[in-house]
């Protein structure tokens, strides 16, 4: 009789069902460990919701450089997106350090089908807003801020940002550090 060793994840930990059976086994059955697990990831989940929390530029320089890089090349990524066309357009996105209620600052996508001057951006809230805005507005509704509060833009090549994408410095940054979001 043969021993067989299963191993199954409850919640966050590791079981062992153990049965017998009649039958012969292969040796390495009786012999395989535990899987690995992955370590959780650093990425933060705020509210139990798919959107992540990150750290605030303030507290972190190469973050900070990162929104730097985005503001020098926004007149050049605006440019582009003035000659794009309309379906081209759609592949723009830009990310908007958004005035909360309680004083912060929430860093949401935009996607900007209205107007990009090189003072406001007009655009669709892409993201649904984790805290209460100071503007009140939520998950596809027109928003327009000043260009001053742009902290990051994206050209997404195959319509997605964690696919092949232009500009998208502070993505790159955050994956770089911490993997893709889980």
């Amino acid at each position: 009789m043969n021993k067989a060793i299963v191993w199954i994840m409850v919640g966050t930990s590791w079981v062992a069902l153990i049965g017998c059976e009649s039958a012969e086994m292969p040796p390495e059955a009786t012999k395989r460990s535990p899987p690995t697990v992955a370590p959780p990831s650093p990425w933060q989940i705020a509210d139990g919701s798919a959107q992540v929390a990150v750290p605030n530029e303030a507290d972190d320089p190469e973050l900070a450089e990162a929104i730097a890089e985005a503001r020098r090349t926004v007149d050049q990524a605006r440019q582009r997106w003035l000659s794009s066309t309309e379906q081209e357009r759609s592949r723009w996105t830009v990310k908007w350090a958004a005035p909360t209620v309680n004083g912060g600052v929430e860093h949401l996508w935009v996607k900007p089908i209205l107007h990009w001057s090189p003072f406001r951006i007009e655009g669709r809230l892409a993201n649904p807003p984790q805290a209460e805005l100071a503007s009140g507005w939520g998950l596809g509704e027109t928003v327009s801020f000043p260009i001053e509060e742009l902290t990051d833009w994206a050209y997404l090549l195959q319509g997605r940002i964690d696919g092949e994408h232009e500009g998208g410095f502070t993505v790159e940054l955050l994956e770089h550090r911490y993997g893709q979001p889980d």
